[in-house]
């Protein structure tokens, strides 16, 4: 079996293992007997838990933007794709819910580039955003907009929002997120409307 293969067949069972018991009672012995190999073999891959957690966020990270760039360049406007993006986060969330209930909190205080992790993430998300907006001026479809500044804008005033919702709870649950991603919908509408063009019909 191919290394990349191998590498992915680790990540599965350990997403498996972490959204049932969490990172810290995980530990890769029983990893590796899931897989039904050895735990110095699976150092091969991963040479310890810090790396393991690491590369699974990166995996999920990486998961989230494909669908992202995806949504992004099939949506039919710019309006649409930057409220739609509420759906592609809640069809997320559900396919990993026990995995974020479970262990996200571990996974984001795991290690030392967590916060590097989800800076950058959040650089790419905002620049993925302005580039779909200037798409949109381009069109005719928004007003002459500064599109880093307004993607910046939108992703600050859904985190905010985030914030204010789910209040203390890390990873919310299902009603709580339910609301708020319909409630984040409402919000860009309202941002979205005021930066269209009155002119322009899809």
């Amino acid at each position: 079996m191919e290394a990349n293969d191998k590498r992915a067949q680790i990540l599965e069972a350990a997403i498996r293992r972490f959204a049932h018991f969490g990172v810290q009672k995980t530990t890769l012995t029983e990893i590796a007997d899931d897989l039904g190999m050895t735990k110095q073999a699976l150092a091969y891959y991963y040479p310890d838990k810090n790396s393991l957690s690491e590369a699974v966020e990166a995996l999920i990270l990486t998961e989230f933007f494909t669908n992202v760039e995806a949504h992004l360049a099939q949506a039919p406007s710019a309006a649409e794709a930057i409220m739609d993006l509420v759906e592609v986060k809640k069809t997320f969330f559900e396919k990993y819910a026990m995995l974020m209930r479970a262990a996200g909190p571990e996974l984001m205080q795991q290690h030392s580039k967590a916060a590097d992790a989800r800076e950058g993430a959040r650089q790419r998300l905002t620049h993925l955003m302005a580039q779909r907006l200037e798409q949109g001026v381009g069109s005719g479809e928004l007003k002459p907009l500064n599109a880093p500044e307004v993607a910046s804008l939108v992703f600050d005033t859904m985190t905010a929002f985030e914030q204010c919702v789910v209040g203390r709870q890390m990873i919310p649950d299902a009603r709580t997120f339910s609301e708020l991603c319909s409630r984040q919908k409402a919000v860009l509408q309202l941002m979205m409307n005021g930066l269209r063009e009155e002119a322009w019909k899809n």
